[in-house]
């Protein structure tokens, strides 16, 4: 079985974004409430590529690793929530995925414009400091 957990840098970004942009946060909470509890969407987490637009909310997601990290043995991806896209709101969970415990760790939600994937970008250090610490 599958696990997700939210790192407490995570959490932060949840409640900056509950802050600025009530709905978009509660949008966001309800998603991984949901995700939590479904095996089958958790599973597709592990799908590099995977992208799919239609049918039940919690299914309309873009999923990739990011080739960066991954290249530097670090298992890190983001994940793109189409429902909330297509409302203008372009948050990325960033997670990482532990093959051996079957858990995705979410380490940090960001709005596209303020986070390149840049190795040196301060949220990369941050969510790389998280990582090291699973």
């Amino acid at each position: 079985m599958f696990t997700l957990t939210v790192h407490p840098d995570a959490e932060e970004d949840l409640r900056a974004v509950v802050r600025t942009d009530r709905s978009t946060g509660v949008d966001l909470l309800t998603y991984l409430q949901e995700l939590g509890s479904d095996q089958d969407q958790l599973d597709l987490l592990t799908v590099d590529g995977y992208d799919h637009q239609g049918g039940h909310w919690l299914d309309n997601i873009s999923v990739r690793a990011i080739v960066s990290q991954q290249r530097a043995g670090n298992n890190l991806w983001r994940l793109k929530l189409w429902d909330l896209e297509r409302e203008g709101i372009q948050y990325r969970l960033i997670y990482a995925f532990t093959p051996l415990s079957k858990t995705i760790h979410i380490l940090a939600v960001v709005h596209r414009d303020s986070f390149n994937y840049e190795p040196d970008h301060p949220i990369t250090r941050r969510v790389l400091s998280a990582y090291a610490s699973l």
